[in-house]
């Protein structure tokens, strides 16, 4: 899985989970090709992000390169930031979000310190 926000979607993504609104109505099904009017309507409803086939990907990439302390010390700090599973999809958006300034942090860090 992998939440991507909606500046990011492009036509032609497709969605691995239903988009739904914040009062849980759905609006586009699992499997929905994306389009400019998809686009249109999230920004309509409000929605900051949606679950896209592969998206996650790229966000495992970034821990691949974390020693296993570093990927515990980003997995601790987003779980102490987001103790629940369930999230609603800003919170989801900014869980992602400070997971990804995290390990930039890291990586900025290891860089500077000459470590990479």
């Amino acid at each position: 899985m992998g939440t991507i926000s909606v500046d990011k979607i492009r036509p032609g993504m497709v969605l691995e989970k239903p988009v739904t609104t914040a009062q849980g109505k759905m609006l586009l099904p699992a499997g929905t090709v994306i389009s400019d009017r998809h686009l249109y309507l999230f920004k309509s409803w409000g929605i900051s992000g949606a679950d896209i086939e592969g998206a996650g990907e790229s966000q495992e990439d970034d821990f691949s390169d974390l020693t296993d302390e570093e990927r515990e010390s980003v997995e601790h700090l987003i779980y102490m930031l987001f103790p629940y599973e369930d999230l609603d999809p800003l919170n989801e958006e900014l869980k992602r979000a400070a997971t990804v300034q995290k390990i930039q942090q890291i990586k900025r860090t290891r860089h500077k310190n000459g470590y990479c």
